[in-house]
């Protein structure tokens, strides 16, 4: 019972992560025709992706 609670607020987590960085590099897509999005963005992609391949790993093991 616990494990499947743990798999599903993992699960859940890495599903908002993943929509949030397709928003983000959607924005970027966007900006980068009109303007230089500037270093802080491309650092916000990088930490999202780290959060998103952790979690992977972290719902990986739970299996």
């Amino acid at each position: 019972m616990e494990k499947d609670r743990r798999v599903s607020e993992s699960g859940r987590e890495f599903s908002r992560l993943v929509c949030e960085l397709c928003l983000v590099e959607e924005d970027l897509g966007d900006a980068r025709g009109e303007h230089d999005v500037g270093k802080w963005v491309r650092r916000a992609l990088d930490k999202l992706r780290l959060e998103i391949d952790f979690n992977s790993e972290e719902l990986a093991a739970l299996y």
